[in-house]
């Protein structure tokens, strides 16, 4: 079997050199990254023949494991609708792919160690990529209090990263503690974050943490769809709020939410903004 998997390999890197060679900034040294997998080595070389480097990057990068493909490719029959073992499969929105990366890189960057964000593949099926999205454990809940409470430090990563990338889909279905205790982004879409608008106003920093605020509440004001704040944590995002409202001057194009910006885009090592142009967004 390694002997098999080894001669498929060299045969992937013998054909992928010469689209290698026509786009400077894609590097072949990338290419034994490539999962052993017909259908994706297909599609990234009718990708590469047409051009598309960006897209074939994109494949190779967030394609699934071997086991994971062999496990889609015996369930093609109905894995559109029913996924497989550990992924759901959530259609062919591949921004909840890009975004996801994004906000992988923003958690990353800052250090945070509160939120994580679920592993999210594509695959090709059918001659169309689809998304396919690790299932999350959740967390045993002792009580619907106490999984709802955000400590003060998740209080502060939270409100860091929705400053950071204007999340807004701020709710316990969306953001799920899972079995280990971490919080975990479940959606990624582009409409899980703030819509650009017109107005500099809605979407700087400022807006973002005051949605935060309005999507969260103290233990006395429970509901089953909001994040708790203890006091401590509450009184620090008040302050937060009330520092940017006194320093309301911000750097516009800085602050697009986070699937309409590109600053993480150089730290993974993909330009999403062709890739979106090459799939028609």
């Amino acid at each position: 079997m390694d002997f098999f998997k080894k001669l498929l390999i060299a045969i992937v890197i013998a054909f992928a050199g010469h689209a290698c060679a026509a786009e400077s900034t894609w590097s072949c040294k990338s290419v034994h990254l490539l999962p052993v997998s017909p259908s994706v080595v297909e599609y990234i070389q009718k990708a590469k023949k047409g051009r598309l480097f960006e897209l074939a990057k994109f494949v190779e990068k967030y394609a699934p494991p071997l086991l994971t493909c062999k496990l889609i490719e015996g369930a093609k029959n109905h894995v559109k609708k029913d996924g497989v073992k550990g992924f759901r499969c959530k259609g062919k929105d591949i921004t909840r792919v890009i975004n996801a990366a994004r906000l992988r890189q923003c958690i990353a960057d800052k250090g945070l160690h509160c939120f994580r964000v679920p592993q999210k593949y594509i695959y090709p099926l059918d001659g169309e990529l689809y998304v396919f999205a690790e299932e999350i454990e959740p967390a045993a809940r002792t009580s619907k209090i106490n999984a709802a409470t955000l400590s003060f430090q998740e209080a502060k990563e939270l409100a860091m990263i929705v400053e950071e990338t204007g999340y807004r889909d701020l709710s316990l279905q969306n953001i799920m503690r899972d079995s280990k205790g971490i919080f975990v982004f479940i959606d990624t879409e582009d409409r899980s974050f703030s819509i650009p608008s017109n107005t500099k106003e809605n979407w700087c920093q400022l807006a973002y943490l005051e949605n935060l605020k309005a999507h969260t509440a103290s233990i006395c004001q429970y509901t089953d769809h909001r994040f708790l704040l203890q006091d401590d944590a509450k009184q620090w995002l008040d302050e937060r709020i009330a520092i940017h409202k006194k320093n309301h001057i911000e750097p516009y194009a800085e602050l697009w939410p986070l699937p309409f910006s590109d600053r993480f885009d150089k730290a993974i090592g993909i330009n999403f903004k062709r890739l979106k142009k090459d799939l028609g967004f």
